[in-house]
């Protein structure tokens, strides 16, 4: 069974609802006064607390979320789709602790010894995860993250803060005695909730260090595309190597001199014996741009990996459309080696790589090379002919209901050829997020 990523937040809320209509369920029953005439009114008597102990389970599901367990990855059809669910469920929890401060009217008793601090810790704390989750989110915000431009470090270091922030908050919601905590079944199923949030804090600082599995390998080549801003690095296994199918991903991390910092790059090569890792990283950011500047060979690379479901081998129809925006291309190159070393014809393949201009296409070479006669290659170049669209391609295809379309490229592409392609009744699409931020 799998979940689609538009799912799970409402699924986590639906549940959160049905766990609070259980509790109003058998209040109701044993209510011998009057006091709880519909669900509804005890939702409005309770929201503050039924917006924080919501606010306080998604944060644990995010949580879970950073432990990167392989069975996540396959629920939720790869890591990649699983950034975006933590993304989503970090906004709803902005909304949440908004909502939860300006509406609880629970009953707070003054404590003492352990939990003194309980109700004063409460504004500071909803302060800290307001500014946390915004920075985390300002990378999102057209224009204001061109002006900030937070640096990749400082706001990796702000979801550490959120682990922070989950702690503080178990010890606040304790302590101040809500109604929450005094009912049983609400209090197990908080409980329960901040087990598994602590735990899986624990696994991430301790566990998953030792049991994450990462290779090392050394820097064997380097090649630098000048024009196209493109740094092709050539990775040679040191001991074991990693095994990858094509089209997925890994975390690099280059054990050089302001530049140890882990990042996910798609190998643009597939699985050979040697093990030989090829990536190709296009200069985008600060971090990347150093990359392209600095990088020297023979420096050692951890790896992590691999992760990622973009591969067009499950697909079971005749037809697959791949396009590639820009440095998207990557995952394609690998999916291509595969298909020439197989000789695969049983299918057809329109595969499209947009580009800013030819000079940024600094594969078409090796794609055209021994391309096989099934696959009918464009190079799209935006200069010349505009914006690719995806009605451009209607002409090569018989049958849209055994057509597949892969998509790697940046999200307003991607939006933009998925929705054109709707509306010419094409329905099974396949994609990987190109921004993990």
């Amino acid at each position: 069974m799998k979940i689609k990523v538009n799912y799970v937040l409402p699924l986590m809320v639906i549940s959160h609802i049905a766990i609070w209509y259980i509790v109003f369920f058998f209040l109701k029953r044993d209510d011998i006064f009057g006091l709880y005439t519909n669900f509804f009114d005890f939702i409005i008597d309770n929201q503050g607390e039924f917006y924080s102990t919501l606010m306080m389970r998604l944060i644990s599901f995010n949580i879970s979320l950073a432990c990167r367990f392989k069975y996540a990855e396959y629920l939720f059809s790869g890591l990649d789709k699983i950034y975006v669910i933590h993304k989503y469920t970090g906004y709803l929890v902005l909304l949440l602790v908004i909502l939860h401060s300006n509406l609880i009217t629970s009953t707070r008793f003054d404590y003492t010894g352990f939990f003194s601090f309980s109700k004063e810790i409460a504004n500071p704390l909803m302060y800290a995860l307001i500014a946390s989750i915004l920075i985390s989110g300002l990378p999102h915000i057209p224009y204001v993250k061109k002006i900030l431009n937070i640096p990749y470090n400082i706001w990796k270091y702000t979801h550490y803060l959120m682990w922070v922030i989950f702690l503080v908050g178990i010890y606040h919601s304790v302590g101040v005695q809500s109604f929450t905590f005094s009912n049983p079944f609400l209090s197990v199923y908080m409980y329960v909730v901040y087990a598994i949030g602590i735990y899986c804090l624990f696994y991430k600082l301790f566990i998953y260090k030792l049991f994450k599995t990462e290779y090392k390998y050394k820097i064997s080549n380097i090649k630098k595309f000048e024009e196209a801003k493109t740094t092709e690095l050539e990775l040679s296994p040191i001991d074991e190597s990693i095994k990858w199918v094509a089209g997925q991903f890994a975390f690099f991390k280059f054990k050089q001199a302001d530049l140890e910092e882990s990042h996910p790059f798609t190998m643009s090569n597939s699985y050979n014996e040697k093990g030989v890792v090829r990536l190709s990283v296009k200069s985008l950011g600060d971090w990347t741009q150093d990359l392209f500047e600095k990088i020297n060979q023979d420096v050692d690379v951890i790896v992590e990996g691999p992760y990622g479901k973009f591969n067009s081998k499950k697909s079971k129809n005749n037809l697959e459309i791949w396009i590639a925006g820009g440095i998207g291309i990557t995952p394609f190159i690998s999916m291509l080696e595969d298909y020439k070393k197989e000789n695969n014809l049983n299918k057809k393949i329109i595969f499209v790589w947009s580009v800013k201009s030819e000079s940024e296409a600094i594969y078409k070479e090796e794609i055209e090379k021994d391309l096989p006669e099934n696959i009918k290659f464009i190079l799209h170049d935006t200069s010349k002919m505009g914006f690719f669209k995806f009605e451009s391609l209607l002409s090569l295809i018989n049958d849209k209901n055994n057509t597949s379309v892969y998509i790697c490229g940046p999200a307003p592409m991607r939006e933009a050829i998925i929705n054109d392609a709707k509306k010419e009744n094409f329905s099974d699409f396949h994609f990987e997020e190109f921004n993990f931020r």
